[in-house]
């Protein structure tokens, strides 16, 4: 789902990743379209580390907390590394944030900071009560995006 065709070739393209099914599909999709032949290629993951957002968290010793980060990090970091290299497709330049704001919010901040002329994001076709209480981040995505943005839906099921 794209606003309109591009008018030239894309120079830098930002795939967003979420780990999620939807999330790697899209990744594969937009390497099996060859959308970025050509362009500087990165992909984000926006890493979301639960427990911090917590009531109880606070009640952890920083030390612990920390290592939480850590370790939700680490993970995070080793699954990134695993999906770029599950792509049959040139290298991507790796970038892993920590949630400092909606997820939405961080998207669009890395896609401005790199100068992304278009910005790839998976959709969960969530709809209903789901959507109405997990949000979306595609549709804020594309709701608030200055840039491109080609929003892949999930792949159909059997």
């Amino acid at each position: 789902m794209v606003k309109a065709p591009p008018v030239a070739a894309y120079r830098r393209v930002m795939l967003t990743a979420d780990m999620s099914e939807g999330g790697r599909n899209a990744v594969k999709t937009c390497a099996a379209l060859d959308i970025a032949r050509g362009a500087r290629a990165s992909i984000l993951h926006v890493l979301d580390a639960p427990a911090i957002h917590l009531a109880i968290s606070h009640a952890l010793p920083s030390d612990e907390r920390q290592a939480y980060l850590d370790d939700q990090r680490k993970e995070a970091s080793q699954a990134l590394s695993a999906l770029v290299g599950s792509v049959e497709w040139r290298s991507f330049r790796q970038d892993l944030r920590q949630v400092r704001s909606p997820p939405a919010e961080d998207i669009l901040a890395a896609a401005r900071e790199e100068s992304g002329d278009l910005l790839v994001v998976g959709a969960h076709g969530r709809s209903g009560l789901a959507r109405f209480f997990l949000g979306s981040v595609a549709e804020a995505v594309l709701c608030r995006a200055d840039r491109e943005v080609m929003a892949i839906p999930p792949a159909a099921s059997p």
